[in-house]
């Protein structure tokens, strides 16, 4: 904020000179906002940003065009978190618009952004519907991100992974069971790969990619599989809330529920009951921590508990 307020009275003298560092502070303290949810605030800051931005890329085009589609991208990814998907859907277009020009002019260095924003523009069409547009967005990102891991393997490793999940996702939407079950496996085989460095982010990753994959193997009747990733996403939901209870006991929740759905489909009642109940003691622990946003989660476990012993185990 200090800063900000030092290039407001520098740009009154050096207006050319300062613009640029405005518009980069500006972006700055819109991104913090949205982080800490404060997006109102992040809205003003991004969209003075970006009328900056407009402003420069008029008196020098090429010098500037990059950092606009970074604005617009910006912008969108916060209209997204407010779910106003028109609006993101918008400024998307227009990032993704510029970011095809500047791979005409430098492949190799504009690439990276082209794939972000397909992935942004994919997400978009999806959150409004249009998922067989969606659908050809991601498959284009797919293929822009296998073209990157080409050339350097790790850094984009875990955004192909990405790609084909939110694909396989859109792909299921679309009832292609078959394509779908594809794309998960491979996202799975990745997310295996980018865990080898033992961060949680890519456990956490590996652990949702399975139980994704999983449940569609679920309901697929491929119980075998499905129960094998569903028993491994819960295994590695185990160990990160052993880490860090406070940051993936809602996880673990999720993965119990996933695990407990499996067993019950194949008729083991009192092992998917045990699941229950663990999930319930997580959920519980929960709304303790945040009674608003636990609640729907514990309603829906005493939901299926109750259910699990009415009808199927007799106990009422």
């Amino acid at each position: 904020i200090e800063a900000l307020a030092g290039y407001r009275e520098l740009v009154l003298k050096q207006r050319n000179v300062v613009l640029p560092s405005l518009a980069g502070a500006l972006s700055s303290i819109g991104g913090l906002c949205k982080k800490c949810s404060e997006f109102d605030e992040a809205e003003e800051y991004y969209n003075e940003a970006l009328a900056i931005r407009r402003e420069l890329v008029a008196s020098a085009r090429e010098a500037y065009l990059p950092a606009l589609a970074g604005a617009l991208f910006d912008l969108g990814n916060l209209y997204y978190a407010r779910n106003e998907y028109a609006q993101d859907e918008a400024f998307q277009e227009e990032a993704l618009s510029i970011r095809r020009e500047l791979v005409r002019k430098n492949r190799h260095l504009y690439l990276p952004g082209l794939a972000s924003s397909l992935n942004a523009f994919a997400c978009a069409q999806k959150a409004r519907g249009n998922f067989v547009g969606a659908e050809e967005s991601w498959r284009e990102a797919v293929m822009l991100r296998r073209e990157l891991v080409d050339e350097m393997r790790l850094p984009y490793l875990s955004g192909l992974a990405q790609s084909l999940t939110n694909l396989g996702n859109v792909q299921k939407s679309l009832l292609q069971y078959d394509v779908a079950e594809k794309s998960y496996r491979e996202a799975t085989a990745l997310y295996r790969e980018c865990a080898q460095d033992g961060r949680n982010a890519n456990f956490e990753a590996l652990a949702w990619n399975l139980g994704v994959l999983g449940n569609l193997l679920l309901a697929r009747h491929k119980y075998g599989e499905a129960r094998s990733c569903l028993q491994e996403s819960l295994e590695l939901r185990r160990q990160l809330a052993a880490r860090e209870p406070s940051a993936y006991s809602g996880e673990l929740a999720v993965a119990c529920a996933n695990l407990a759905g499996g067993y019950y489909s194949r008729g083991e009642y009192f092992k998917a009951e045990e699941l229950r109940l663990e999930e319930l003691g997580l959920r519980r622990a929960l709304v303790e921590k945040n009674r608003q946003s636990g609640l729907p989660g514990l309603a829906s476990v005493l939901t299926s508990l109750g259910s699990l012993r009415n009808y199927v185990l007799g106990d009422f």
